[in-house]
């Protein structure tokens, strides 16, 4: 189901987002864990030039892509976590941590 939801929408035609980490699961339990971990790695280079760019322009009009891309960076840890993948949920949570409250 999740390969066929990644060929109907592939990202060329309708870019990743949010949404798109829950994906990695079932990739993974469908036997295609190298295409689950390629899916995570895309997002999560996207998601740290896009964190680095809104949090280095601080704008309120900005907030809410702020707040979509830290979403991302949460769904991503979350999915990594969910599949055993300690590198990439710690890179996720690494992208959130300057945005954390202490």
């Amino acid at each position: 189901m999740a390969d066929k939801c990644l060929a109907v929408m592939p990202d060329q035609a309708m870019p990743y987002d949010l949404y798109t980490p829950q994906l990695v699961p079932a990739l993974v339990a469908g036997g295609e864990a190298r295409r689950a971990t390629q899916l995570l790695d895309v997002l999560l280079a996207r998601t740290q030039r896009a964190l680095l760019y809104y949090g280095s322009h601080p704008n309120p009009l900005m907030d809410r892509e702020l707040g979509q891309h830290l979403g991302t960076a949460q769904t991503l840890y979350l999915a990594a976590r969910q599949i055993g993948d300690a590198p990439r949920a710690a890179r996720a949570y690494e992208l959130m941590r300057p945005y954390l409250r202490q």
